[in-house]
């Protein structure tokens, strides 16, 4: 919904999701930084404390990849921080070695234990906005976005290795979702089955 801050203050957990965002900052020393965003999707609060469901995107300096971990029940108060949590790689990634000679995957699978169990996962981005889908929006139909039964079905289709290259880290898993008979209501901002 595009709610972002640059500071997270406890009265941005009462209007979620809500991310914080950078692009490519400096840090302190003028080094550059990491692009970005730490979303929270869900929050339920308790005497001392808040237990967060929170998602993670960074981009790689090096090469640009794009790297997601996601996390239910992280427990976070103002005073002290973070108290526990435990973030899990949400798909593979896969990082080049020995001069591209060979690749080592990171095996990622939240999304996969989330749809075994039928979990209803709420989105954090738009997923009816092209550009949080799609890399390059060039070849894609306005038709697809007309409505979210239109773009699961394009989706779920797709064959076209081009289009398939240009789907965001975000269109990825959207389209997985689909893929394994989600469907997103746009009421309430999440994927069921």
């Amino acid at each position: 919904n595009g709610n972002y801050t640059d500071y997270l203050e406890a009265g941005d957990l009462l209007n979620l999701p809500i991310g914080i965002k950078s692009d490519n900052s400096e840090d302190q020393s003028g080094n550059d930084g990491l692009n970005y965003m730490i979303g929270i999707a869900n929050a339920t609060f308790y005497a001392t404390y808040a237990e967060l469901e929170a998602y993670m995107i960074f981009e790689v300096p090096e090469d640009g990849k794009k790297i997601a971990f996601g996390a239910k029940n992280i427990r976070f108060n103002f005073k002290n921080g973070l108290l526990s949590g435990k973030l899990q790689l949400l798909t593979d990634f896969e990082i080049s070695v020995s001069g591209n000679q060979s690749k080592l995957v990171l095996k990622g699978g939240y999304d996969d234990n989330a749809i075994a169990r039928g979990d209803i996962i709420r989105a954090v981005s738009d997923s009816m906005d092209v550009n949080n889908v799609f890399k390059a929006t060039d070849n894609i139909p306005s038709s697809v976005l007309s409505s979210p039964e239109n773009l699961a079905s394009y989706l779920k289709n797709l064959k076209d290795p081009n289009i398939i290259k240009d789907l965001s880290f975000y269109g990825r898993e959207i389209r997985h979702l689909y893929q394994n008979n989600y469907l997103f209501d746009l009421t309430s901002k999440t994927f069921v089955r």
